[in-house]
């Protein structure tokens, strides 16, 4: 009797403290009841309600909406809530990647950037989209608060929708000493030592030297970064590494390499690919939302965010049939299919490419990014230089339509 009592006690309480979901939610009553388990002293019952609330990301409203006086049960929701976010966020970046580029996310940006025939409306629309994507991934808005550390997009949303389509501009040959201000730009080729980077959205495929000030941006590099002066309310997504980085505030970064110094930074937010590299050797650098000022080791304070290159694609030279053989200095064929573009053109397992349109080719990086600037150029067809065996020999290829 005693017992039946205190479970329907638990279960008011239950009830009382989840803010009730909107009218007519299907999974209510599921979530109610999952939600009981999940507080059930009996480890497989917890387990088994916390595998069932994984499985569907409806369940995030509810398990947001969560207030307990008891810590183990915070701590299982708050665990549950950031592994939906996880794929939630996977789920979005995938659907976002396939409005724009099945190919990859770096052959998006050298066609929008040197080919005039593929840049439409739609394209440009798809790749703001994508980049506030990121930006809200970076800033984490749907995590519990740190007032004063918390990094604030919510500005650089309204700048960025506001003024995204007024300047659109498209650079083949890279950045220079560029001030780039207010505008929506592709460019490939890599940057030099650009000035400012204000108000903007901005892709660059290659190796950028140094950025001065960057401010209320998302820049997007397919490549490293050497050094940046000062960021401030911005995002930075980089495939390679960064440098240098001399002061950040209220900024996020999601690097695929290494990030190797920051000076000083506040109130900053590094993606899970970061983690564990060597970020500058101050103590008042914290990770993630954390504020400054909090005593202990530096590393006890960090928490892993999601690595956003989980769903990001880049361009793969097997969707051309065919495939680099493996552990080798010099771009040697290793698999070429019967009814791939490459067979077509008279090549075979073995062969040694050593140009492709004219540009020399000493490495399987030098044939990848080749390959791709002929694809993203618009090429219909390039001419490639090879050896077989010790005979020299170039052939045309020609692209099947995507």
């Amino acid at each position: 009797m005693w017992s039946k009592a205190v479970l329907f006690l638990g279960f008011a309480v239950l009830m009382l403290v989840v803010a009730p979901p909107a009218r007519g939610d299907e999974i209510e009553a599921g979530f109610r009841s999952l939600l009981l388990d999940l507080s059930s002293p009996n480890f497989t019952v917890r387990q088994r309600a916390d595998q069932s609330l994984l499985k569907d990301a409806r369940y995030l409203p509810h398990l947001r909406s969560v207030k307990s006086d008891d810590p183990e049960l915070r701590k299982r929701v708050s665990k549950i809530i950031g592994s939906l976010e996880a794929i939630d966020f996977d789920v979005k970046l995938s659907k976002s990647m396939e409005k724009f580029s099945s190919a990859g996310l770096d052959l998006f940006v050298e066609s929008m950037a040197a080919n005039k025939n593929f840049r439409n409306d739609d394209r440009w629309q798809a790749g703001l989209q994508f980049a506030l994507l990121i930006a809200d991934h970076c800033a984490g808005r749907d995590k519990v608060a740190i007032a004063e550390g918390r990094l604030q997009t919510a500005p650089l949303f309204e700048q960025l929708n506001g003024m995204a389509g007024n300047s659109r501009y498209a650079k083949k040959e890279g950045l220079g000493l560029d001030t780039i201000s207010a505008s929506y730009v592709f460019a490939s080729g890599g940057a030099k030592r650009v000035h400012l980077i204000d108000q903007t959205v901005i892709f660059i495929s290659g190796d950028v030297e140094s950025i001065s000030q960057a401010r209320s941006s998302v820049i997007v590099v397919d490549g490293s970064i050497a050094k940046i002066g000062l960021i401030a309310n911005s995002v930075v997504v980089a495939t390679g590494n960064v440098g240098y980085v001399a002061f950040a505030e209220q900024s996020g970064f999601c690097i695929r390499g290494r990030l190797n110094v920051i000076g000083s930074s506040r109130f900053c937010k590094f993606d899970a690919a970061t983690f564990g590299q060597t970020i500058g050797a101050s103590d008042s650098i914290f990770i993630d939302q954390v504020p400054l000022g909090v005593s202990g080791d530096r590393n006890a304070a960090v928490k892993r965010t999601r690595d956003m290159f989980v769903s990001v694609r880049f361009f793969d030279v097997s969707s051309f049939g065919i495939a680099l053989r493996e552990q080798q200095k010099e771009a040697e064929l290793d698999r070429v299919d019967p009814q791939s573009d490459f067979r077509k053109a008279g090549f075979e397992a073995g062969d040694r490419i050593v140009s492709i349109g004219g540009i020399p080719i000493n490495s399987p990086a030098d044939f990848r990014l080749a390959l791709r600037r002929a694809v993203a150029d618009g090429a219909k067809q390039t001419r490639i230089g090879a050896i077989r065996r010790t005979k020299s020999f170039d052939a045309l290829l020609e692209f099947t339509p995507q």
